[in-house]
Formats: structure tokens, C-alpha cells, sequence
């Protein structure tokens, strides 16, 4: 239409040569504030091709530069792309996400009126996106889970992470490392004739897949290999290949691993090589500082490939239930710390207690722990051996030792760290522990 125009215009005459090339800039213009690019290419080469190029006017060519500029600005607003929110950087062993307690999972909390019934699923969305955000910035697409301890729901976490994840889009496998108690498939439905111990073994896929009838996700379970055929492998082969070359299948892989704590095959190669690893914490039994954590993190704190995060699971956000524990909490509002040294010394010296463990740290248990104890009375003291820093924790007034044996054995204390000692033998140490801090503080120059 520009073209036609503005030949119109020369053929008849009517204006100038140099009102012309204006009439052109401006058809140009147009045409590209309403057309593709191609066309609008096509719109100026047909509208010059006539004209005689060596008459333009300075003015002329400034504006015909202009309209150019203007063409290159308005064809990059339309083709680029929404910019998205700049991703998180997370620091080692940084809490990542909450997730809060599901009534309608066993795994995850009890059933309590109070508690939503999404309160699960709302958790996991969050941490989807903080997990594809983390991801994509580091150039990743693997991500193992593994638990603090037994029970601490991490199967329940990968299978509904791995949902969301394949739901969204990419293409996701579900891994199932946990040979010791295998769940992802049990879980889900999606059974297989094989699994991940037949692929490593023999380097065979076929078989070994099952698919999600709930989400369009890969699942790929643990194989009907014998267990210490599998251990001796994983203990002495090279499998990095072969992982890498599944996981290359894939645009996010989820693996599901075996508690710290279990007996089982050594899969740290593989969880060390992963992008992204979360350690679940069960928040009924354990803190960041509780020494299986702690553990974990200097283990972790190793490996230079990806990164280690913290997720806290069946984490209760009931401010009812928080208010109505009054008296017995501090200002720690879900804790309750143990009782001090003060408490101990004002104790008979011939009654006993329980010694259950010790520790780096000044503990503080939770009200479910404090449960667990029936009423017993838990009481921390601080000694110094060997120039380190310990911390001894321990349970309950028996009028024997017999009473205190039975009292360990009702509440299933029966570590071999649990020891019956009379208040006698407490109190003897952490009289020691104060003469060494008067000496110390004798000592020190003025």
C-alpha cells in the first residue's frame, strides 16, 4: 500500500522529490507499526528501488534513520519475552521450605481438626518453584532427597515434588534409591518388572520404567536384584556413566533416598553428583542442631558439586495450639527447653537418673518429646573433657537403680549410652565443672 502511494505521488507530479521521500518514511512507518518484520523489509526495498538515491537531502536521511530506529524499537518490544524474577541464591545448608502437616497422610502429621486439608499440597507448590528457579540458574535437573532419619516423610515429599514437576511440564523421572524399604512404587501404583540395580548391572532400559497414573511422570524403582549383590556392586563399580547417561533422558530427575541411619547400599556417589540435594528434617525430633543433622551437613560440606539445603517437614502452624500450652513453653514458642544446673543440685543425692546421651549443644526438646518421657523431668548440665565442650542430658528420680533400669527399658531407652548414676555422681561433676571456671577466671590477667 506504501509503495503504491508513494509512486502515485511521483508519477503525477504533485509534490516535490523531497516531500516525497517524507511521504515514504511516514508510509514505512506505518506499514511496520501494523505488519510482521518481513513485510515491512519487503516495504522499504519496493518503496527506494525508483528513487534516485543520490538527491536525498541531509534532513531527509535524518529522518529516514529515525524511521529505521523507530522500526528496530517497536519489533523488539513485540517479539521479547516477559523478563522473569531473578532465582533465590541459597547459602549451604539454608533452609529452603516449610512443609506443614497433611491429616490425610500418615507420613505427615496427624489428623487434627484444625489443620487445613490442602496444607500439604500448598506447601509443596512453593517448593516446586523454589526448586525450578534454583535449577535453572545453576543449569541443573537433579535433585535427591534424603531423610534424617526413619519416618521423617521424604518418599511422601519426592512423589508429590516429582507430581508437581511433571505436571508443569518437564519431563520428570521418579527414582526410587531406597533399597533397604523401597515405597515410591508401592506408593504410587506404578509397578515395573525391573529397576535401577537391572540398568546398573546390566546397562539394559527396557523394563525398567513404569509410568504415573496420576501425572505424566517416569518412575523407576529400585529392582528385584538381591540386596547384597546390589551393595557389593554400588561398593566397588563405576556406575557415573551410566547415571549420567540416564538422568541425560530427562529434564528434572527426583531421587528418593534411604535415611542416613539405614544399613543399605552406598549411594553417596550418586547423591554427591546430584545438583540440588535437601535434607528432610522430621521437626518432631530433630533441629538444624541435633547431631544426626550436624552430622549429615559435615558430610555434605564435602562435596563441591551442587548444593545442600534443609527442608523441614511436618512443621505444625497452629497458633491456637501454641497459645494454649501457656506456662510450659519459652519464649520459643513451639519449645520447651530441659531444666538447668540449679535443678540438679537441689535433688536428693541418693535418688538416680538416667545419663541418655551427650551432646555439643544445650538441647531443646520439643512438646512431643517431652511427651514421650511420660512426665519424667529432663535435665542438662555442661562438662568440659579433654578441653572440649559437652553437654550430659538426663531423665527422671528413681529411688533405685533397678527403678531406673525398668523406667529405660517402659520407655524403650535401650541404647547402650543410657546408663542408671545417683544425683551424687551428677552433682560431683558439675562441681568440678565450676571450680574449673573460677580457675579460669582466677587466672585471667586483670
Amino acid at each position: 500500500m506504501s509503495t503504491v502511494f508513494s509512486d502515485t505521488l511521483l508519477r503525477q507530479g504533485r509534490i516535490e522529490l523531497n516531500t516525497a521521500y517524507f511521504a515514504i518514511c511516514t508510509s514505512v512507518l506505518t506499514s511496520c507499526l501494523w505488519s510482521p518484520s518481513a513485510r515491512a523489509a519487503d516495504t522499504v526495498r519496493q518503496s527506494l528501488s525508483g528513487l534516485p538515491v543520490d538527491r536525498f537531502s541531509p534532513i531527509l536521511v535524518t529522518v529516514l534513520a529515525i524511521t529505521l530506529l523507530l522500526i528496530v524499537v517497536v519489533h523488539h518490544r513485540r517479539t521479547r519475552k516477559p523478563s522473569s524474577p531473578p532465582a533465590r541464591v541459597f547459602r549451604f545448608a539454608e533452609k529452603m521450605a516449610d512443609i506443614a502437616y497433611a491429616p490425610q497422610l500418615r507420613l505427615v502429621g496427624p489428623a487434627r481438626p484444625e489443620d487445613t486439608p490442602n496444607a500439604f499440597t500448598d506447601s509443596i507448590q512453593p517448593l516446586s518453584q523454589l526448586c525450578e528457579q534454583t535449577l535453572t540458574a545453576s543449569h541443573g535437573r537433579s535433585v535427591a532427597l534424603v531423610g534424617t532419619r526413619p519416618g521423617s516423610g521424604t518418599t511422601t515429599i519426592a512423589i508429590a515434588l516429582a507430581r508437581r514437576l511433571a505436571h508443569s511440564g518437564k519431563r520428570t523421572l521418579l527414582l526410587d534409591l531406597n533399597f533397604e524399604r523401597p515405597m515410591v512404587q508401592l506408593s504410587t501404583g506404578a509397578t515395573s518388572a525391573a529397576g535401577i540395580s537391572n540398568y546398573l548391572l546390566s546397562g539394559l532400559i527396557d523394563g525398567i520404567v513404569a509410568q504415573d497414573a496420576a501425572s505424566p511422570l517416569d518412575i523407576i524403582g529400585t529392582g528385584n536384584l538381591p540386596l547384597p549383590a546390589v551393595k557389593a556392586y554400588l561398593d566397588d563399580a563405576q556406575y557415573k556413566d551410566s547415571m549420567s547417561t540416564l538422568m541425560s533422558m530427562y529434564e528434572r530427575v527426583i531421587i528418593d533416598c534411604a535415611p542416613a541411619s539405614v544399613d543399605q547400599p552406598d549411594v553417596s556417589r550418586i547423591v554427591a553428583g546430584c545438583d540440588l540435594r535437601l535434607l528432610v528434617i522430621d521437626s518432631q525430633h530433630d533441629t538444624v542442631q541435633s547431631p544426626n543433622v550436624q552430622g549429615l551437613l559435615r558430610i555434605h560440606r564435602r562435596w563441591h558439586h551442587g548444593n545442600t539445603l534443609l527442608l523441614r517437614n511436618k512443621v505444625k502452624t497452629d497458633p491456637e495450639a501454641t497459645e494454649s500450652a501457656g506456662a510450659d513453653l519459652s519464649p520459643q514458642s513451639s519449645l520447651r527447653p530441659v531444666h538447668s544446673e540449679k535443678w540438679i543440685l537441689q535433688q536428693p543425692d541418693e535418688l538416680y537418673t538416667l545419663k541418655l546421651t551427650e551432646l555439643r549443644y544445650r538441647p531443646v526438646l520439643t512438646r512431643r518429646q517431652i511427651s514421650n518421657y511420660a512426665g519424667h523431668q529432663v535435665a542438662c548440665f555442661r562438662l568440659t573433657v579433654l578441653d572440649e565442650v559437652n553437654y550430659l542430658l538426663i531423665l527422671g528420680q528413681f529411688q533405685d537403680r533397678d527403678a531406673a533400669m525398668q523406667a529405660a527399658r517402659t520407655l524403650g531407652l535401650t541404647q547402650p549410652s543410657v546408663l542408671p548414676i545417683t544425683f551424687a555422681d551428677v552433682k560431683k561433676g558439675i562441681r568440678l565443672e565450676l571450680q574449673r571456671k573460677l580457675k579460669a577466671v582466677d587466672s585471667t590477667p586483670a
